[in-house]
């Protein structure tokens, strides 16, 4: 191998070393929270007693929302929180659109509350829908 060749391999290497650490460094300011997909989220549902928050608007949720979910929007969730305390170990799934915002917000302040169970699902109620569990209750 020639020098020509040890230095542009070491410089291509480099070069990955240098994007993989911006890619897995990144200053995002999204929470970390635990997902849920529509698919697990409709079993769970099925299952028994699942908390679900709806942390749209209130419009939003009275147009049509997931069976059972109880309207929490985001910006009153806070001084809501008590009400889910027998919940609080439980699973509790949260959405809100397209699960890329509020419910990602709404999930990270549950966890930190000591919510361990909440979970944000993936592509809000889009993806729900998207999964062919059109039911949506008015």
């Amino acid at each position: 191998m020639t020098r020509k060749t040890q230095f542009s391999l070491l410089l291509g290497l480099g070069f990955f070393v240098v994007m993989w650490a911006a890619i897995n460094t990144s200053n995002s300011t999204m929470p970390v929270v635990n997902h849920i997909t529509p698919t697990e989220a409709h079993a769970l549902i099925e299952s028994g007693n699942t908390l679900i928050l709806d942390v749209r608007e209130k419009d939003a949720y009275d147009k049509g929302h997931l069976p059972n979910a109880i309207s929490v929007p985001i910006g009153k969730l806070d001084e809501r929180m008590a009400e889910f305390e027998a919940q609080k170990t439980e699973e509790i799934i949260v959405y809100c659109n397209e699960g890329s915002k509020r419910g990602l917000r709404a999930t990270a302040m549950l966890n930190n509350a000591g919510y361990p169970g909440a979970k944000n699902l993936s592509g809000g109620i889009e993806a729900w829908r998207k999964a062919l569990y059109l039911t949506l209750t008015k």
